[in-house]
């Protein structure tokens, strides 16, 4: 027999004590009663937030393809939630991983950051067919209030520097790469999707000998577009240097 004083009441909802014996959470039907408070710093809040959101979808609209800039916030975002679970993994090791590079150094526990932009991905992919539960919501509507207007606005300024970048490099490319400057800007708009790479990754997209494909990565080197990340003679792998350094940590870019 189920007691009334086991159920307990709050404005979010109830507690409801099953036959079974455990409680269930009902939620209150929304809009809450009594309503939302929305005056004073809440307004202001949302206020800042709703700006700062209209910022970057502008600054978005201004990308040649907005794909660029999720690829990697996707990733940023994996590589900093699990860190919050205690992995070692930086973007770095996550961008090899992917790519299947092998790294004698990566620590071990990459494959769960692997595991988060997987489930993230696929998570994002089935939204459109499956039903968004409460916890769901709730967990979602919690991640989205952290910093709705830091991140925005940090979001906005990444834009603007890829943006820039992009001009300031392919400008190089053109003026330092002369007749190679083609294969040079083919190289360059590849890198936003494979920021790891190797110089056998280049001979596959532009079908040159390896010879020729070794000497486009090193002027793309000599230009600060790639850089070395081994140190060995052979099997080098490169990173995509300045578009990488706009994603990492302070910690990371040191080293």
């Amino acid at each position: 027999m189920i007691n009334a004083g086991e159920n307990k009441q709050s404005r979010a909802g109830r507690y409801v004590r099953q036959p079974s014996g455990y409680r269930a959470f009902i939620p209150a039907p929304l809009p809450p009663d009594p309503p939302v408070d929305l005056a004073g710093p809440l307004r202001a809040l949302l206020s800042e937030a709703d700006y700062t959101l209209g910022r970057l979808d502008g600054a978005i609209l201004t990308l040649p393809n907005p794909d660029l800039f999720v690829f990697m916030y996707v990733r940023k975002e994996a590589v900093l939630s699990s860190q919050i679970e205690g992995t070692q993994s930086s973007l770095q090791n996550l961008l090899a991983a992917e790519a299947r590079l092998h790294d004698p150094n990566a620590p071990a526990d990459v494959s769960e950051v692997v595991n988060y932009v997987r489930a993230m991905n696929h998570g994002l992919a089935r939204l459109a067919k499956l039903p968004v539960s409460v916890r769901l919501i709730r967990e979602i509507h919690a991640e989205l209030l952290r910093g709705v207007a830091e991140v925005s606005q940090q979001a906005t300024q990444t834009v603007a520097a890829i943006l820039r970048m992009r001009e300031e490099y392919r400008a190089r490319i053109t003026e330092r790469l002369g007749r190679a400057a083609g294969n040079g800007n083919r190289i360059f708009e590849k890198l936003f999707d494979h920021p790891i790479v190797t110089v056998s990754t280049v001979r596959e997209w532009l079908d040159v000998t390896p010879a020729g494909a070794n000497q486009l990565v090193n002027r793309l080197v000599d230009i600060g577009l790639l850089r070395e990340i081994t140190g060995y003679s052979r099997n080098r792998r490169f990173r995509f240097e300045p578009y990488l350094r706009l994603f990492e940590e302070p910690e990371e870019v040191e080293a």
